[in-house]
């Protein structure tokens, strides 16, 4: 049989009120430090388990959140659940992710992912999703802190300024007297504004190089592998590529080798976002890296404040990405 706190109370000779005050942590009654320690030692000792239902009810909390990612295929999306977790769990909460894609379709499906009893919900570049469910009564009362490229500023918010690290990436392709860059993106990019898009096509305007932007149907290493190849049999390598992530840019490594061509020296090519696996290609990716960890620890610091204090107004923070050169431009 499952220990109770009715069972605990018995041990410890406490009434069952004590023994639920302090196993469901409630800081709003005095508990004489003795007190509680004799409880938790007990409840140690006896080896109970806490019924997460009725601990949420005592609490009013369920010592959960949800992570809402856009794509779990993505290895950044991994790299930001793997550091999210490890937030999450040094609190003593536990999360549930949620994968909502780019687009705003399937909004019911959306909708229905609300209903899931969270105190509070991390959204990753999902600016656009939660542009859509502003009104939504699902999210009235509901904490959310906005992080990533993609966050939405009527919420608390860790935004990284990916712009300035596409500017410091262009800057460097530049400069290697590369004239023919093009941009690969998938056929289907966040937004027209995308800061990839944007100060890719303004760094090459003020350069005087003509922009060539090659779209893949997707983001996908196979698909991208096969379209880039094909793209480069028919119009030429391009003398130096901006990919529009790592994921991709490890794809275009394989087709470029695939194709006989020679990295740094026939083409030069630099990724986006710092995800583990581009220091273990050949040649090892130069990246815009995302400060992943600290958008992480940041974002949760303002869950938790916001889950302690709803009323105050919002807060934002803004990270800035680095470019690591590496040995796919000569570095």
């Amino acid at each position: 049989m499952p220990v109770t706190l009715r069972d605990i109370a018995k041990h410890v000779n406490l009434s069952h009120a004590t023994v639920s005050f302090v196993l469901n942590d409630r800081g709003d009654v005095a508990i004489p430090e003795t007190t509680r320690n004799r409880i938790l030692e007990a409840a140690k000792e006896l080896g109970y388990q806490p019924n997460r239902a009725a601990r949420a009810l005592a609490r009013g909390k369920t010592q959960m959140v949800a992570l809402w990612i856009p794509s779990s295929y993505n290895p950044f999306y991994a790299q930001v659940l793997y550091y999210m977790q490890s937030c999450v769990r040094r609190s003593q909460y536990d999360m549930i992710y949620y994968q909502t894609y780019f687009g705003t379709d399937d909004l019911d499906d959306k909708l229905r992912s609300l209903s899931w009893p969270v105190d509070a919900i991390l959204a990753i570049d999902s600016m656009y999703l939660l542009e859509t469910l502003a009104n939504a009564p699902e999210l009235a009362d509901r904490p959310i802190v906005s992080i990533g490229a993609y966050s939405h500023l009527s919420r608390d918010s860790v935004s990284i300024d990916l712009g300035a690290g596409v500017r410091e990436a262009m800057d460097h392709l530049i400069a290697t007297g590369r004239k023919r860059i093009a941009f690969i993106r998938p056929y289907n990019p966040p937004d027209t504004e995308d800061p990839r898009n944007r100060e890719y096509l303004a760094k090459l305007k003020a350069a005087g190089l003509k922009p060539e932007i090659i779209e893949t149907s997707a983001a996908r290493r196979a698909v991208v592998l096969e379209e880039t190849k094909a793209y480069f049999a028919k119009h030429g390598v391009p003398e130096a590529i901006f990919a529009y992530n790592d994921n991709m840019a490890v794809a275009i490594v394989r087709a470029l080798h695939d194709l006989g061509v020679k990295i740094p020296d026939d083409c030069v090519i630099c990724g986006c976002d710092g995800i583990d696996e581009v220091e273990y290609t050949e040649p090892q990716l130069t990246t815009i890296v995302q400060p992943i960890q600290q958008m992480c620890e940041l974002g949760w610091q303002f869950t938790l404040d916001r889950i302690a204090n709803p009323h105050e107004p919002a807060r934002h923070e803004v990270l800035v990405p680095e470019l690591t050169i590496r040995q796919s431009t000569g570095g």
